[in-house]
């Protein structure tokens, strides 16, 4: 319940929130893939 209402805050603030690629870095696994790194950009919106 906590992540839910932090991601939902932390959304809202964001404005504008978009990838800043268009291809994710994706981690070398075997059987499970995971992000090594995804870039988004964002404008600050007051609260």
């Amino acid at each position: 319940m906590e992540c839910q209402i932090a991601f939902s805050t932390l959304l809202r603030r964001l404005g504008d929130l978009r990838l800043a690629s268009d291809t994710p870095q994706w981690r070398p696994a075997f059987g499970v893939r995971s992000l090594e790194a995804l870039p988004v950009t964002f404008s600050k919106v007051e609260p």
